[in-house]
């Protein structure tokens, strides 16, 4: 009884301290915003009804060096497993 008693003291002094870790002065006040629920911008139909991806700029971007070095760039420092 004795033991359960003293783990359960320590679970409550570990509760305390990750509650203490976690504590951000004047968090509440962007929990206590509310945004009111209204449309952002009048919805219409544009001309000629859908929107198309630009085949030409994906053309472009693989025939750019730069594009290249900052694609391969990425690449370089990534370490697989972790």
């Amino acid at each position: 009884m004795g033991e359960s008693t003293a783990l359960e003291e320590q679970k409550q002094v570990q509760i305390n301290i990750l509650a203490m870790m976690g504590y951000v002065p004047g968090f509440n006040s962007y929990t206590g915003t509310q945004l009111q629920d209204n449309q952002f911008y009048e919805q219409r139909q544009l001309p000629g009804g859908e929107i198309s991806d630009n085949r030409f700029i994906s053309r472009f971007l693989m025939n750019d060096e730069r594009f290249n070095e900052m694609e391969q760039s990425q690449y370089r420092r990534r370490v697989i497993g972790k």
